[in-house]
């Protein structure tokens, strides 16, 4: 097996790709964690929520990505008060996304809720230009 990188604008790196988060129950629960297999750009959070947040501020969505000892939680947006069904989070300025190495684990983390539900979602990413392959 051989490391390659591509041209910039080749389709490996402009087509997004997905992980499929699970069930998240309770106040700060915790997502599927996963691991980034080479450089990537993390894009957008989609969730369905089925029991709506009962706090006046809604609940806030957050990234959490571990890079060796480093730790960082990015707030991806806040799902209102009340509101059942999908919620999509991008951030407000895309140079705002979370952005990983290879061996990078991230996960998707609920807001302090507990009431909110999210019965299951995706985290959206694409490779970053010029990241490598094993191919």
């Amino acid at each position: 097996m051989a490391i390659k990188s591509q041209a910039y604008d080749h389709p490996a790196y402009e087509t997004p790709m997905f992980y499929t988060q699970g069930q998240l129950n309770g106040a700060s629960a915790a997502g599927t964690k996963y691991v980034s297999f080479t450089n990537q750009i993390i894009k957008a959070i989609t969730l369905w929520a089925t029991t709506a947040s009962t706090t006046n501020v809604g609940d806030v969505v957050s990234l959490v990505k571990i890079s060796g000892t480093t730790t960082t939680t990015t707030a991806y947006g806040t799902f209102g008060s009340g509101v059942t069904g999908v919620l999509s989070l991008t951030p407000a300025v895309a140079t705002n996304q979370v952005t990983t190495l290879q061996g990078d684990l991230f996960y998707v983390q609920k807001g302090a809720d507990a009431t909110s539900t999210y019965t299951g979602g995706a985290i959206e990413v694409v490779t970053q230009p010029l990241a490598n392959f094993t191919v």
